[in-house]
C-alpha cells in the first residue's frame, strides 16, 4: 500500500511539475502589445431601388482602405447585371451568377471614398416589351485584379411603363389673376 502511495504522490509532482512549465513556457509573449490588425471589409451590402427608367445602386464603403500593394486594397468596384425572364427560378447560385451575368460599369476608387461614405450607381434600363428580372452584384478589386466575393444579390422585376408626372389644377387662391 505505501509503494503504491509512493507512486501516486510522484506521478501527482511529475503532472504539477509539467503544467508549471508549460504555463510558463506558454504565458503571454514578450514585448509591447500590440493592437490588433484591422481588417477592410471586403464585401458591401447592396441595397437599390427603380427611380423612372434607372435602376440606383448603393452601398456603403469600410472605413477605411488597406495600404497600397496590400492584397485587401481597393482599387476599382466591378457592378454586374444579370437579366432575365420574369418566370426564371428565384433561386441562383453565385457561381450561375457569376457565369451568366455582364460587367456593365467598372468605377475606380479613391481614399476619398472611403470612410463609410455610401456610394451610388444609376444603370439607365432601355425597356423592351417582355417583363424581366434584373439581378445586381458588385466586387471589389485590388491592384493586382484579385477579384473579393460577390456583394449580396439584389433582385429587381422593374415596371416596363412608368407613369408620368401627375399634373395636379393649382387651387384658385394660388391662381395668376389677369388685369384687364
Amino acid at each position: 500500500m505505501r509503494n503504491r502511495t509512493v507512486k501516486l504522490n510522484k506521478f501527482v509532482l511529475v503532472a504539477l511539475l509539467a503544467v508549471s512549465i508549460f504555463a510558463a513556457v506558454g504565458c503571454g509573449k514578450r514585448g509591447a502589445p500590440v493592437p490588433p490588425k484591422e481588417r477592410v471589409s471586403q464585401r458591401a451590402e447592396l441595397a437599390g431601388f427603380q427611380r423612372g427608367n434607372q435602376v440606383i445602386l448603393s452601398w456603403q464603403m469600410p472605413a477605411r482602405n488597406a495600404p497600397a500593394g496590400n492584397v485587401q486594397h481597393i482599387a476599382r468596384i466591378d457592378v454586374y447585371r444579370l437579366a432575365e425572364p420574369a418566370d426564371a427560378p428565384l433561386q441562383l447560385s453565385t457561381e450561375q451568377f457569376a457565369d451568366r451575368s455582364t460587367l456593365i460599369t467598372t468605377i475606380p476608387v479613391t481614399a476619398a471614398d472611403f470612410g463609410l461614405k455610401t456610394l451610388q450607381y444609376r444603370d439607365t434600363l432601355l425597356f423592351a416589351t417582355q417583363s424581366a428580372r434584373l439581378r445586381y452584384a458588385l466586387r471589389y478589386v485590388n491592384e493586382a485584379g484579385q477579384k473579393a466575393a460577390f456583394s449580396n444579390a439584389l433582385v429587381i422585376e422593374p415596371a416596363a411603363k412608368v407613369a408620368s408626372a401627375l399634373r395636379l389644377p393649382f387651387p384658385a387662391s394660388q391662381r395668376r389673376t389677369q388685369s384687364s
